[in-house]
């Protein structure tokens, strides 16, 4: 966290990323399609297997991104936190999604399948608290040009018009989150219920 500091400005602002090896394990793919050089914008990379990932970094990757990367694992919910992060480039996990609100931090959508698409969809288009690497309707299965990850990334962290409004709907929606958590809140009212509901349940008899 010590090396996020002084980050603050918009122009500087960290996007972190979190990337499972697995899937991104090639130089090819870090060269064509999430090198984030050309963006001018500092990244925190979070790689939890570093001894996997560590030769699919191109040569140099640090130095020529102004990169941050933090070897295993590190506090999601705590890093959005920090007041250096200015973007999320996230596959769009509906627990991200939700740490990312809670944060009041942007999103820049990068799904690949399962409930992802359809999260991406909804941040982008109905909360409008994100921008996407791609438009709705374009298909992400055949992979993103460097291009289009630069594209999304200045969007959001240069300071125009779509950045400002992606912004503030992102902070609408925290508050309102933080509301619905409080004592009377929709969310603290539910789960207080549902807790009752169980409560009341008779225990299933024993034989």
């Amino acid at each position: 966290m010590s090396k996020m500091s002084g980050q603050a400005t918009p122009e500087l602002s960290v996007i972190r990323s979190f990337w499972k090896p697995r899937a991104y394990y090639t130089r090819g793919y870090f060269r064509t399609g999430i090198w984030p050089g050309n963006s001018g914008v500092a990244f925190l990379w979070v790689l939890r297997d570093y001894e996997i990932m560590s030769s699919a970094l191109p040569t140099g990757f640090e130095e020529r991104c102004r990169s941050f990367v933090q070897k295993g694992f590190a506090p999601q919910s705590r890093i959005l936190q920090h007041p250096s992060v200015g973007g999320f480039l996230s596959r769009c996990g509906w627990n991200s999604c939700m740490d990312s609100i809670c944060a009041g931090v942007p999103l820049i959508t990068w799904p690949v399948s399962l409930d992802q698409p359809l999260n991406a969809r909804f941040i982008v288009n109905v909360c409008k608290a994100g921008v996407g690497i791609k438009k709705p309707d374009e298909d992400y299965k055949r992979g993103v040009s460097r291009v289009e990850v630069t594209r999304a990334i200045q969007t959001l962290m240069v300071n125009g018009e779509e950045s400002q409004e992606v912004r503030k709907n992102v902070l609408k929606l925290k508050r309102q989150a933080e509301t619905a958590m409080k004592e009377g809140g929709s969310c603290f009212t539910a789960l207080h219920y549902f807790a009752e509901e169980i409560s009341s349940l008779n225990p299933i008899s024993q034989q």
